[in-house]
C-alpha cells in the first residue's frame, strides 16, 4: 500500500465563496445538499489584515462516498449557494487528519507496552488505559492518544516499524487484542494480519524496564525522587526511540517544561541500569540544543574528562567557561603529537584606536612547512596537489589557525590571543584546512550590495547565467562540468568530474545522472530559497595575516589555484599569473563575512601583487595587512582570523560604488563571577540560552524591513537589527541575550520568504525578483528519459570473476551500513545520503540554514568514513596487482542484472574505487581503436518475458 493520494482523502478544495458567507452557513447547505452528518469540518482562509474571506477554503468529508458525491453535483452546476456556483476541486491534505472509515477509530482502549519473553508471555513496561486509537493506512500510521494527569499526549507508530501484527486475547480473556512487533517494516500491517494464530492466548506479566531479555530500546526513567515533569520524561522517551522530539505533542508551556531541565540534568538521566550525567556541549550543539552526557563507572567519571581536558578554574565567566569546555568537542582529525619544546610563544600585533583595544593577530600562529607536510599527510590529503598554506587548529587549550611559513624552524609558533585556557593534552587536531572554495551571494549579501548601489540588473544577469548552466547540465557535458566547479567538496565531485572528462554522457550512465541530478535539484532549491547565486568571479577563503608587514591598510592579497574556466578564459586583466595554476587578484575587490546585516559590513579593498609575499606561498588565503586602525576582519560583521571565511569577489559589477563605516563590535563585557564557575550554572546557561536564543528570529526581520524600507539596509529598524543581531551571535560567549521590541516584529512576509501561513506581500525588491525569476525557470533542455540501467563492458577485465565472490560479500556490507546511515537521518535515497542533500527536511532545519550545515556535515562526515572503510576492505581483499579486477568484479556485482535487483542497488559502491575503474576504461578504449558511444555492448533486462539468460544488445552507429 503506497501513500495517501488526495483520491484517498475526504477533503476537497472550495471556491468561488461568497465574500459574505460564514462557514456554519457553508455547513449547513451542504449537509442540505450532499445529507445529514455528512460534513466533518469546513474551513474559509481569510486575509489576516481585515479578516474578509478570501473566497475559497477546504471542506472535509465524513466519507469518500459523500466527498464524490459533493464533487459531482459542483461538476454538474448543482451547488448554487448565496448566487454562487461553488467549485470544487482535489486538495492536499485534511482540515482535521483522522481515519476515513469509522472502524478504524477505537476508544476507551488499552495499550500495553513491552516485549515478549516467550511465544505466549509478554513482559510490560508500561500500561495506559482509555486510550484512542486511529488506524490511517492513507498516512500509514497508526495513532494512539494517552491521557495522564489531564494531559494528552500522541504516540505516532508508523508502518514501516512494525514486523508482525498478531491478533490474540490476555490472560485467557475474551477480550480481543492486537500484538504489534516493532523491529523492520511490513508494508502493510492490515492485510498482512496473521490469520492462523488470531487466537493465540498470551500472558500479561509486569518487570523493570531494563531486563536482559529486552531487545526493544528501554523506557527513560528518572530517579525515584526525581522532581523531573512527565511530560519531560514522555519527551525524553519520544526522542531516545525515534531521535527526534516533537514539541507540539505536549499541550504545555515550553518554557514551564525546559525550566526543569537543570535539575534533571544536574540528577543525570537514567537509561537501563546507568546514569549518564553531564560532560560538556560544542558551540554547534549548543545552537542544535544538545549536550553530550557521560555513564561513569569505577574506572573514569565525568569529572576526571574535564579534569584531563584542561584547568577550567580560571575562567570565572559562565558562559566563557562552558565554551571552552566544548571547544575539544569541535569535529576534528587528531594527526601528531607536539611536544611543548617544538612550540614557540610569539607576541600578537595590538593597537588601540579611540579607547579600543583591536588585535590584528587575534587567532592567528605560524607552521613550519616540513611540518604542515606532515599535519598534511595526516589528514590524508593528496600532497601531489600540493600542502595547504593553512590549517584551522585546536592544540591543548589553544584554538585558531596557523598558516605556513617557510622560514620557520619550530614546529609551531602560537599566539596568547589563541590560548583560551590551560590544558596538559599535546595532540594536535585539525578542524578544517586552507582550499578553494566556491563563492555564492546570498539574501544577506544580496540586501547589502543593493543597499550599496549595486544593479539590480547585475544580480539578475549572474542568476540568468547560473540557470542557463542549470538547464543543460543533466544532457550536456560541458554544462555538467561548468555546474560541478560551483559545487564544494573534492571528494564528492572529483569522480564526476573524471567521469564526464572520460567520456561518460550525463544522462546515461546511472551513478552519473543520478549525482547530477541530486545537485541540479540542490542548486535549483538553493535559488529558489536561499538567493544562492554563484559568483565566477570570486571566492570563499581562510583569512590569514600578512606577517611581513608590507600591506597597508586597505590592501589584501590573494593568490589562487584556477578553475578551467579561468585558464581559458581570454580576459585575464584581474590576474598576475605566477605559474600555469595559480594566479594572483589584482584591482579592486569586495570583501564580506556571513553573516553580514550591516551596509558597513561590505568593505571595498585594493588587491596587490607583492614579489616578496608571492615568496611567501600562501595560496587560497586572504592575505590581510597589520596596519591600519582597526582590523578588516574585524570591519567585516566582527571576524577575526581563528578559522573565518571570507566572501572576496572581483567581479567589478558587484563592486559597490559606496560604502558605509563598519559597525562597531565590541562585544558586552561578560558577567563575571565572584567563585568558580559551578556546573548547575553552566546548566542554567545551557537552558537561558534555549529559551532566548532569538538569532533566527532577528535574522528575518532584518531581511524583512531591508526588503520594504525605503532606506533598505541603511534604514533605523535594519540598523538596530543589525546591532541585536551582533548581540545575539555573542550571546554564546557573553552570557547577554538579545531581546527584539515587538515593534520591530514584521507583521507580513515578501513571497520570496515563502512563509504561506503567515500574511505576506509581493517584494519589488531584487530579492523578490530574484525570486520569481526561478518560479518561472523551466528545464527545457532536459531529456525526459531517464538514464537506462547499462553494464559497461570497458570496465571488465581479465580475471575478475574469480573476485565476484568478495566483492558480493564487500557490497552486502556496504548495503548493510549505508542503509543504516539512511535509516538513522531518514532520507530516502542514495543521493540524499552521498551529498548531504535533505529533500524533506525537518522543521526545525527548514528554517536554519546554520543548522541544517551542520547536519549536512554530518552526514558527508559519516558517508567519508563509511567510504574510507569501503577502501580498507578493498585493499585487503586483494594483492596490489590484482586491484583492477577486484574492482571490475565490484561493478560487475552492482550493475550487472544477474546479480539482485531488489530493492537500492546502491550505484555508489564500486565508484568509491572510481580512479581505478576509470584506468580500466582508459586503457581498454584506447585498445578497441574505434568510434562508437560511451556504451558499445549493452546488457539490459527483457521486459517483455524473465529470463536467467543475458541479452546481449549490439548498439551500433
Amino acid at each position: 500500500m503506497g501513500a495517501a493520494t488526495d483520491i484517498d482523502r475526504p477533503t476537497l478544495r472550495i471556491s468561488n465563496i461568497p465574500q459574505t458567507a460564514i462557514a456554519a452557513d457553508l455547513f449547513q447547505f451542504l449537509e442540505s445538499k450532499v445529507g445529514p452528518r455528512t460534513v466533518y469540518a469546513i474551513e474559509i482562509l481569510t486575509d489576516h489584515k481585515d479578516w474578509k474571506s478570501r473566497g475559497f477554503g477546504r471542506v472535509q468529508f465524513v466519507t469518500l462516498e459523500a466527498k464524490s458525491k459533493a464533487h459531482f453535483l459542483s461538476l454538474h452546476n448543482q451547488l448554487l449557494f448565496k448566487s454562487h456556483s461553488l467549485q470544487l476541486s482535489q486538495t492536499y491534505d485534511d482540515i482535521i487528519p483522522r481515519p476515513i472509515r469509522a472502524d478504524h477509530r477505537l476508544d476507551a482502549g488499552i495499550l500495553h507496552a513491552g516485549f515478549m519473553v516467550q511465544d505466549d508471555r509478554f513482559r510490560v513496561l508500561e500500561k495506559w488505559e482509555g486510550v484512542r486509537g486511529w488506524l490511517m493506512p492513507e498516512r500509514r500510521r497508526l495513532e494512539f492518544w494517552v491521557s495522564y494527569n489531564d494531559e494528552c499526549y500522541k504516540l505516532d507508530l508508523l508502518f514501516d516499524d512494525i514486523s508482525e501484527t498478531v491478533g490474540c486475547n490476555f490472560n485467557g480473556s475474551t477480550c480481543n487484542a492486537l500484538l504489534l512487533r516493532l523491529e523492520k517494516g511490513i508494508d502493510d500491517p492490515i492485510s498482512e494480519l496473521v490469520i492462523v494464530r488470531e487466537d493465540m492466548g498470551v500472558t500479561l506479566e509486569h518487570g523493570p524496564e531494563n531486563m536482559s531479555e529486552c531487545e526493544i530500546v528501554p523506557l527513560v526513567k528518572g530517579p525515584s525522587d526525581s522532581k523531573l515533569a512527565y511530560e519531560i520524561l514522555f519527551q525524553l522517551n519520544s526522542l531516545v526511540h525515534t531521535q527526534k522530539i516533537s514539541i507540539a505533542a505536549v499541550d504545555t508551556d515550553l518554557i514551564d517544561i525546559l525550566s526543569g531541565l537543570p535539575i534533571q540534568t544536574a540528577n543525570g538521566i537514567v537509561i537501563g541500569d546507568k546514569q549518564f550525567e553531564f560532560l560538556a556541549f560544542s558551540a554547534s550543539q549548543l545552537r542544535s540544543n544538545s549536550v553530550w552526557m557521560f555513564a561513569s563507572n569505577d574506572k573514569v567519571k565525568a569529572e576526571d574528562i574535564r579534569e584531563w581536558m584542561g584547568c577550567f578554574k580560571k575562567i570565572r565567566s559562565i558562559s566563557k567557561c562552558a565554551a571552552r569546555m566544548g571547544q575539544l568537542f569541535s569535529s576534528s582529525s587528531p594527526t601528531l603529537e607536539v611536544p611543548v619544546q617544538d612550540v614557540d610563544i610569539i607576541p600578537d600585533i595590538e593597537v588601540t584606536t579611540d579607547d579600543t583595544d583591536y588585535c590584528f593577530s587575534d587567532g592567528i600562529g605560524k607552521i613550519s612547512l616540513p611540518f604542515a607536510r606532515q599535519v598534511a599527510m595526516k589528514c590524508g590529503l593528496n600532497l601531489e596537489n600540493e600542502i595547504p598554506s593553512a590549517f584551522q587548529i585546536r592544540y591543548g587549550g589553544y584554538k585558531g589557525v596557523v598558516a605556513v611559513d617557510r622560514n620557520s624552524f619550530k614546529k609551531m609558533s602560537l599566539r596568547r590571543s589563541m590560548l583560551k585556557f590551560d590544558s596538559r593534552v599535546r595532540m594536535l587536531n585539525v578542524t578544517k584546512w586552507s582550499e578553494s572554495m566556491p563563492c555564492f551571494l546570498n539574501r544577506e549579501i544580496v540586501a547589502l550590495l543593493s543597499t550599496l548601489g549595486v544593479k539590480d540588473e547585475v544580480l539578475e544577469k549572474l542568476q540568468e547565467e547560473q540557470l542557463c548552466v542549470l538547464g543543460k547540465m543533466l544532457t550536456n557535458r560541458e554544462a555538467a562540468l561548468d555546474a560541478l566547479q560551483s559545487i564544494g567538496g573534492a571528494d564528492s565531485k572529483n569522480i564526476l568530474v573524471n567521469m564526464l572528462l572520460q567520456g561518460y554522457e550525463p544522462n546515461v550512465e546511472p551513478y552519473l545522472s543520478m549525482m547530477l541530478l541530486a545537485h541540479h535539484e540542490s542548486l535549483l532549491s538553493d535559488l529558489k530559497t536561499r538567493c544562492r547565486i554563484f559568483v565566477p568571479k570570486g571566492r570563499v577563503l581562510l583569512g590569514c595575516l600578512d606577517e611581513t608587514g608590507i600591506l597597508n591598510y586597505g590592501q589584501v592579497f590573494v593568490r589562487l589555484k584556477l578553475r578551467k574556466a579561468e585558464l581559458e578564459c581570454p580576459d585575464q586583466s584581474y590576474f598576475h599569473k605566477v605559474d600555469e595554476k595559480t594566479a594572483i587578484v589584482i584591482g579592486k575587490v569586495v570583501v564580506t563575512k556571513n553573516p553580514c546585516l550591516h551596509p558597513g559590513d561590505v568593505r571595498v579593498l585594493e588587491a596587490v601583487y607583492d614579489a616578496q609575499l608571492e615568496e611567501k606561498g600562501l595560496v587560497d588565503c586572504l592575505v590581510f595587512p597589520q596596519k591600519g586602525e582597526r582590523p578588516h576582519p574585524n570591519e567585516c560583521s566582527g571576524g577575526d582570523l581563528d578559522g573565518d571565511q571570507f566572501f572576496i569577489s572581483w567581479d567589478k559589477d558587484l563592486i559597490p560604488c559606496q560604502t558605509d563605516a563598519p559597525m562597531d563590535y565590541t562585544a558586552r563585557r561578560p558577567r563575571i563571577m565572584d567563585h568558580d564557575v559551578t556546573l548547575e550554572e553552566i546548566h542554567k546557561f545551557f537552558v537561558d540560552y534555549m529559551i532566548n536564543d532569538n538569532l533566527g528570529a532577528i535574522s528575518t526581520a532584518h531581511l524583512v524591513h531591508a526588503d520594504r524600507e525605503p532606506d533598505k539596509a541603511r534604514s533605523t529598524k535594519c540598523l538596530e537589527l543589525a546591532d541585536l543581531h551582533s548581540m545575539a551571535v555573542d550571546f554564546a560567549k557573553t552570557g547577554a541575550p538579545a531581546q527584539m521590541p515587538k515593534a520591530l516584529k514584521p507583521r507580513e512576509f515578501p513571497d520570496f520568504m515563502q512563509r504561506t501561513e503567515k500574511p505576506t506581500y509581493i517584494s519589488h525588491g531584487v530579492l523578490g525578483k530574484l525570486y520569481r525569476a526561478t518560479n518561472n525557470f523551466i528545464v527545457e533542455e532536459r531529456s525526459k528519459k531517464m538514464a537506462e540501467e547499462v553494464y559497461d563492458h570497458d570496465l571488465k577485465v581479465s580475471g575478475f570473476e574469480e573476485f565476484l565472490p568478495v566483492a558480493q560479500v564487500h557490497k552486502d556490507m556496504y548495503q548493510e551500513k549505508m542503509s543504516f546511515l539512511m535509516n538513522y537521518y531518514e532520507v530516502k535515497s542514495e543521493d540524499e545520503i552521498l551529498t548531504g542533500n535533505m529533500r524533506n527536511k525537518a522543521m526545525f532545519l527548514l528554517r536554519d540554514n546554520r543548522r541544517y550545515g551542520e547536519m549536512k556535515d554530518r552526514i558527508l562526515l559519516a558517508v567519508k568514513n563509511l567510504q574510507r572503510e569501503a577502501r580498507e576492505w578493498f585493499e585487503n581483499g586483494c594483492k596490489a596487482g590484482e586491484r583492477q579486477r577486484l574492482a571490475s568484479a565490484w561493478y560487475h556485482v552492482t550493475y550487472h542484472p544477474n546479480y539482485n535487483r531488489e530493492g537500492m542497488n546502491f550505484l555508489s559502491f564500486p565508484w568509491i574505487v572510481g580512479n581505478i575503474l576509470l584506468e580500466i576504461k582508459s586503457v581498454n578504449s584506447r585498445e578497441i581503436q574505434r568510434e562508437k558511444p560511451v556504451f558499445s555492448h549493452v546488457y539490459v533486462k527483457s521486459p517483455r518475458r524473465s529470463t536467467s539468460r543475458d541479452e546481449s544488445v549490439d548498439m551500433e552507429t
